[in-house]
């Protein structure tokens, strides 16, 4: 695939196990609340566990689609945020602030280790820096939280641009941010192949006239066209 020059990756579910990420986010939380409020990291750390298991709820009436989107998630970090305080029986600050705590912990308590990544994840990247292609993230995080991320997973280094929802300014994945997407590369649509495990990004992204392989790990559905592992996206791409 010579006309492939770059590969947008998907974070969570591609890369990254949600799963073994959870409590790392809680741990960094931890910190970063400790180092400010006092108490034991620990203590903050359980509290936003408890936080995490009922996530949704926090967002149940705010919808995360169209021009409202980038403000109903801030106003669903701010009540996550909120709670931590009242669970941590802490004195509120004022809402400006708890705003900005709020972003703050979106953008920097990703602190990991590589167990957070896919297995076939690091050998994969190993063999694609061989070739002639620049790799990059698009994210459902802030992208100074994929940023956080990859680097402490030790991954950093593969990739060039990182795009999350702040860049984008808008939740959706449509044809239209992969269309900015490869403008922001300085590339035409088709000589970019977006690799990720929902079939929705997948189809905008086609729409968008960019390339797309789905990734079907055992928790995804598989289609037509699919890929079972990142391992096999080389010998795709070496075809």
């Amino acid at each position: 695939m010579s006309t492939i020059k770059h590969i947008l990756f998907d974070l969570h579910g591609t890369l990254v196990d949600s799963t073994r990420l959870r409590p790392y986010i809680a741990a960094g939380v931890g910190q970063l609340m400790a180092a400010r409020y006092g108490h034991e990291a620990s203590e903050w750390a359980q509290a936003y566990a408890h936080i995490q298991a009922d996530w949704h709820s926090y967002f149940a009436d705010l919808h995360l689609s169209g021009d409202e989107g980038m403000a109903n998630l801030r106003e669903g970090l701010f009540r996550t945020t909120r709670a931590l305080f009242r669970l941590m029986a802490t004195p509120e600050p004022d809402p400006q602030e708890i705003h900005n705590v709020a972003t703050l912990l979106a953008s920097e308590s990703a602190v990991v280790q590589q167990d957070v990544l896919f297995a076939d994840v690091l050998p994969m990247l190993e063999k694609i820096c061989q070739l002639t292609m620049k790799c990059h993230i698009y994210g459902d995080t802030f992208a100074r939280q994929a940023w956080t991320l990859v680097n402490s997973a030790g991954i950093g280094q593969h990739f060039e641009h990182v795009f999350g929802v702040d860049t984008m300014a808008q939740l959706d994945r449509d044809a239209n941010s992969y269309g900015l997407i490869a403008m922001r590369c300085q590339s035409a649509a088709g000589a970019c192949l977006v690799v990720d495990d929902d079939m929705r990004h997948i189809q905008a992204a086609k729409a968008s006239g960019m390339k797309a392989i789905h990734l079907a790990r055992k928790q995804t559905s598989a289609h037509e066209n699919s890929l079972e592992s990142l391992e096999a996206l080389v010998d795709w791409l070496e075809m």
